[in-house]
């Protein structure tokens, strides 16, 4: 069974720049090194507000990966800029678990947008799984409530805005995937 770790953070525009290259710089090449890290992708929220999500979508062999000796170290190197990055957030969640089906090992790389949707345990997504090139359901917990994490793969954007919230929909966020490339231990994958 493969895992996923989304990690969304929320920042102010003006902060993102800094929170992007702090991301590239230093936090994800600690985390790619980790055994059973195999894809990292990031994305930016497709929005003009002030504040906006800002996401990486990691793919693991299993989510007990990050229960291991490997990623414990790189956790408890934490140092001063990354405390600073992330203290100075409004939000932030790291949502874990496992799915089914993995993802293949290469399956085209990533797609342009992703709808990352918190939906009530066996919720409908929050846009047609029709328009999606893959969809993948991660049983979760947030804030001491079992969700699903739907993640739906799209190439163009949705024919409807995608709700924030409601109809089971706790949160959604439409992710746009930032440029860049982040090494595998199998291959070079696209990541932002």
């Amino acid at each position: 069974m493969a895992g996923v770790l989304f990690a969304c953070m929320v920042a102010d525009a003006e902060d993102l720049a800094g929170l992007d290259a702090w991301y590239d710089r230093d936090h994800l090449p600690g985390r790619m090194g980790v055994p059973g890290f195999r894809r990292a992708t990031r994305y930016h929220e497709r929005s003009t507000s002030p504040r906006r999500a800002t996401a990486c979508l990691y793919e693991l062999t299993s989510a007990a990966v990050l229960s291991s000796p490997a990623y414990r170290s790189v956790q408890e190197r934490t140092d001063a800029d990354t405390r600073a990055h992330l203290g100075d957030l409004p939000e932030m969640w790291r949502l874990v678990g496992d799915v089914e089906p993995p993802a293949p090992a290469d399956d085209g790389g990533p797609a342009a947008l992703l709808v990352a949707a918190l939906v009530e345990r066996g919720g409908a997504p929050p846009v047609a799984t029709s328009d999606a090139r893959r969809v993948r359901r991660v049983a979760t917990t947030w804030e001491q409530r079992p969700l699903d994490l739907v993640l739906a793969e799209l190439d163009a954007p949705p024919p409807a805005p995608v709700p924030p919230h409601g109809d089971g929909i706790v949160r959604a966020w439409l992710l746009e995937r930032t440029g860049g490339a982040t090494p595998t231990r199998s291959s070079r994958a696209a990541c932002s």
